[in-house]
């Protein structure tokens, strides 16, 4: 398990016993589900706990992760609910986000709700759940949740959403925060040049180059983000538990806020970063399987939903310039995380090392089709390469066909 709860839950709940029950999939925090077994009733008959090592907790003390990174998940998560600043935002989706129960800052344990037995993203796309559906269905079953996922974050982004959290003195300091920088540096950045020449990518030098500018350079639209998305932070009811309900209507939620921050990115960095996983788990599989074909229907419904509802893409909120720029960043973060995806999840990819290379390959090109500057980038013929070879991904978030 990692880390003994018991005092927190005698001192939260005196009169009740739990059950404890390690979950998998937690990188950062040791996490845990808190069953109760007797005693009071008016104690929560589950929680889920989780404890903020002073170091990234799958790796140990060797990649050292400030526990204050625990207060920025609290405040963000705090935003969200009923009495919270976004309290409309999930209703929006609509798309659940934990609410808090507790935090101890001096234990570094924050307790949430437990939201049920739900399956992660990557397990509703795996070829056994997506046997359980028929193709016919994919649409009002995978479509609709890229829909709610997509209209989700088109308001997260939005200017409006980080003016309402800047306009509170006490979440805007938390969340104004820069306890990630050196951690994402060390872990997505730094490695992409060993990463392109272990499989003989050509022009790695230049592919890292851009890479670390665009890392290190100012957002060209700072926006409130969640930091770290990908198909683990997303849960959902599996078909299994629920096989009658449709995907509009299916829980849905978002979690794991600790690396949420203002002046952030939005479709540069989270929607680029969740992206990336999906078109992973696209080149990992043959376009017959009906994986590949629910995986397809999320993203198009996703990326048609985010376009539509996010406000980069209204008259007036940004110059052209800006938005080509905004791409050029979106680009390049995609590109990396296709990169490093390809290599933090390799074991797990169908297709082993020929679907890897094809990931890797797929991530440079995206790099590489950026430029070195946005004159580069909207070169003709490079522009054309991009909208055929796109695979409808990152341009149709710019509404760029």
């Amino acid at each position: 398990m990692g880390f003994d709860f018991t005092d927190f839950l005698k001192a939260q709940s005196p009169g009740a016993t739990y059950e404890i029950a390690s979950l998998d999939g937690g990188l950062v925090n040791n996490t845990v589900r808190a069953k109760k077994t007797r005693g009071d009733e008016s104690a929560p008959a589950s929680l889920i706990l989780k404890h903020a090592p002073p170091y990234v907790a799958a790796a140990g003390p060797e990649f050292p992760f400030s526990q204050e990174r625990q207060t920025v998940e609290a405040t963000a998560l705090r935003a969200f609910q009923v009495s919270g600043i976004l309290a409309s935002l999930p209703a929006d989706g609509p798309v659940i986000v934990p609410a808090v129960i507790a935090h101890d800052p001096a234990s570094a344990i924050l307790a949430l709700e437990d939201l049920g037995p739900l399956s992660t993203l990557w397990d509703m796309l795996s070829p056994v759940a997506c046997a359980n559906i028929p193709e016919v269905e994919f649409q009002s079953a995978y479509g609709k949740l890229g829909e709610r996922i997509g209209r989700f974050f088109a308001r997260v982004h939005t200017a409006e959403t980080a003016s309402k959290l800047y306009s509170d003195p006490e979440t805007s300091k938390t969340l104004s925060h820069n306890l990630t920088e050196s951690i994402v540096n060390d872990v997505a950045v730094i490695p992409i040049i060993k990463r392109l020449n272990e499989f003989s990518i050509p022009g790695a030098e230049t592919i890292h180059r851009r890479i670390t500018e665009a890392y290190h350079a100012p957002k060209t639209l700072p926006r409130f983000s969640l930091g770290d998305f990908h198909l683990g932070s997303v849960l959902v009811e599996s078909w299994e538990r629920q096989p009658y309900i449709a995907g509009e209507s299916r829980k849905l939620a978002v979690i794991d806020w600790e690396f949420a921050r203002l002046a952030g990115g939005g479709v540069n960095s989270d929607i680029a970063q969740f992206l990336a996983s999906l078109h992973c788990h696209l080149k990992s599989l043959e376009d017959t399987e009906p994986s590949y074909k629910a995986a397809r229907v999320f993203v198009d419904a996703l990326v048609k939903a985010y376009a539509e509802n996010t406000d980069f893409n209204r008259e007036g909120v940004i110059s052209s310039n800006d938005k080509l720029k905004l791409l050029r960043e979106t680009l390049i973060l995609h590109g990396r995380e296709m990169i490093n995806q390809a290599f933090e999840r390799k074991g797990k990819w169908s297709g082993g090392d020929e679907s890897r290379t094809r990931m890797i390959a797929k991530g440079a090109w995206y790099v590489r089709k950026a430029g070195d500057d946005i004159q580069g980038l909207k070169e003709q013929e490079n522009w054309e390469a991009l909208i055929g070879g796109d695979d409808g991904f990152i341009m149709d978030l710019f509404l760029f066909r």
